[in-house]
């Protein structure tokens, strides 16, 4: 369950994603997603919603313990997913402040150990 704080119903999240990973060189790996969570009863007044996120990830291996890695994702609010005043609730039920939709961006560096 997510996010069912105080809702006197039974919430029903119903996930799925699907995905592809290519290797383009030795050194780069690319990502593509789709993940999507339909939800029933969100709330004590049964309200449904819907989230979608699109995801691209590219991987550059720098090593074989260190690599580095960008990521952009966009996600779309429907329904009660979306929250009072344009507030999408997102997967963990923290508030994301800035309307129905979402898109975001991640730079990093990783080292295995």
């Amino acid at each position: 369950m997510i996010g069912n704080a105080g809702n006197l119903l039974d919430r029903k999240d119903k996930v799925w994603t699907v995905g592809t990973l290519f290797q383009a060189t030795p050194a780069w790996q690319l990502t593509f997603g789709y993940m999507t969570d339909k939800v029933d009863n969100e709330d004590s007044a049964g309200d449904t919603g819907k989230l979608s996120t699109f995801y691209a990830i590219a991987d550059y291996s720098l090593s074989k313990r260190t690599d580095v890695y960008f990521d952009l994702d966009t996600t779309r609010a429907k329904g009660g997913e979306a929250g009072a005043g344009g507030v999408i609730m997102g997967f963990a039920g923290a508030p994301i402040v800035g309307g129905n939709n979402r898109t975001g961006a991640a730079v990093g560096l990783r080292v295995k150990f």
